[in-house]
């Protein structure tokens, strides 16, 4: 008689209980090899208005440039390779020294750990994990650090060569204004006395108040190149004008994560994984067994076969010998043989 699904299920329970226990001790490898990671999530916001795609009242709104800027220098390499060396994370991954490729694993393992996200348009959310609580938030704390001091360097940078390039301008108007003043002092002194005609004298005029207006013009260019210069050396006293990055949330301990609990679910999971592949296995096998068991007695050659009889195949008594009454296995085989020809 053919059991039913729950008669099979009961057959193979030790089988269950055997796959259950194996699907246990997985999920407790897996733990073991995949400790529990802390995340811990600093948030930024970028002085900098975000910018239309194009002149069109219609254009959807586009982060800015700056607000782009900021999102990729938050995962560039130089980025990471400042939290390699600061917090010495070869030894923190466990990677040899001596490994050819323990710069290639040691970055991948810090891009795994980095989460960059743009939160609408100016604002960063960079979040950090690592096995380690107190690690994932120096890490993301360290990288608004260093984000604010890379901004801060770059606007310095680029006040600085607006500085020499004003300087520059300064230094070749002086140059010219001084040029000009020396031609006019030997004009002054080569000044020929007054003759009758007064044709050399109007010449000398002439030039005389052709340079005074070249000396002017070069006066006031000296002065529009001073007064930008002040202008600069001003913003660059005023520090408190460079930062374009505000710290929105400060990156903090992860105390919401149970390591205990985050255990239990993982070897619940692995455990009720099992038990479902094996119901699964066994339902298949129930709805199917027929047709496996036929397929596997034809595999197995005709002498297997005699032992493998489908569901649709009746019931054969073995023929009994009427002068003995002793089973005769031979007449039972060549009943089942003519009920596998049909």
């Amino acid at each position: 008689m053919k059991r039913t699904y729950i008669g099979t299920v009961h057959h193979l329970r030790y089988w269950m209980l055997s796959f259950a226990v194996l699907s246990v001790a997985a999920g407790l490898y897996y733990n073991a090899r995949e400790p529990v990671r802390y995340k811990s999530t600093v948030i930024l916001f970028i002085k900098d208005p975000g910018v239309a795609r194009d002149g069109s009242p219609f254009a959807l709104p586009d982060h800015s440039p700056n607000v782009k800027q900021v999102f990729h220098s938050a995962t560039s390499t130089s980025m990471l390779n400042h939290l390699i060396r600061t917090y010495d994370l070869m030894d923190h991954y466990h990677i040899g020294r001596s490994d050819p490729f323990k710069q290639e694993k040691v970055l991948a393992r810090l891009q795994r750990s980095i989460r960059a996200v743009l939160v609408e348009m100016n604002g960063i959310s960079i979040t950090v994990q690592d096995r380690d609580r107190d690690m994932a938030a120096a890490m993301a704390n360290a990288i608004y650090a260093e984000l604010q001091e890379s901004i801060q360097k770059q606007l310095v940078s680029e006040l600085v060569a607006a500085r020499k390039v004003h300087e520059e301008v300064v230094e070749r108007t002086g140059r010219s204004a001084e040029e000009k003043l020396q031609r006019l002092s030997a004009l002054v002194m080569d000044a020929p006395a007054g003759t009758e005609s007064g044709d050399p004298l109007s010449r000398f005029n002439f030039q005389l108040m052709k340079l005074a207006g070249q000396v002017a013009s070069a006066n006031a260019e000296v002065m529009d190149a001073q007064r930008y210069h002040e202008i600069i050396s001003r913003t660059l006293v005023q520090k408190d004008n460079l930062p374009r990055i505000q710290l929105v949330r400060r990156a903090v301990r992860d105390i919401s994560t149970s390591p205990v609990r985050i255990a239990v679910w993982r070897v619940l999971a692995f455990g009720v994984g099992g038990i479902l592949l094996f119901l699964m296995a066994v339902l298949a096998w129930h709805m199917n067994q027929d047709e496996v068991r036929v397929h596997w007695a034809a595999l197995n050659g005709p002498l297997s076969s005699s032992s493998v009889r489908p569901a649709s195949t009746p019931n054969v008594s073995m023929a009994r010998d009427d002068q003995n009454g002793t089973a005769t296995f031979g007449s039972s085989r060549k009943l089942l043989n003519n009920e596998w020809m049909k």
